[in-house]
């Protein structure tokens, strides 16, 4: 197995705190969030064209989704 890149790190860390701001602003469980996050964020990686919006880009969907009544 290939070790992990310092950017792949970086970006791992940087979608994790992505994650945490939602629980936290959401006041809704890490499973929750997490498994929300995962399915946008692998939508949007195909599609991004500056990989570095993503957590920011992908925050602002998981939040509008888990807000619906």
């Amino acid at each position: 197995m290939e070790p992990l890149k310092l950017g792949e790190e970086t970006e791992r860390k940087k979608h994790q705190q992505s994650i945490e701001d939602l629980c936290r602003l959401l006041e809704m469980p890490m499973e929750k969030i997490s498994a929300a996050y995962a399915q946008e964020l692998e939508m949007m990686r195909h599609t991004a064209k500056i990989k570095e919006f993503l957590p920011i880009l992908v925050s602002r969907k998981v939040k509008s989704f888990l807000r619906r009544p």
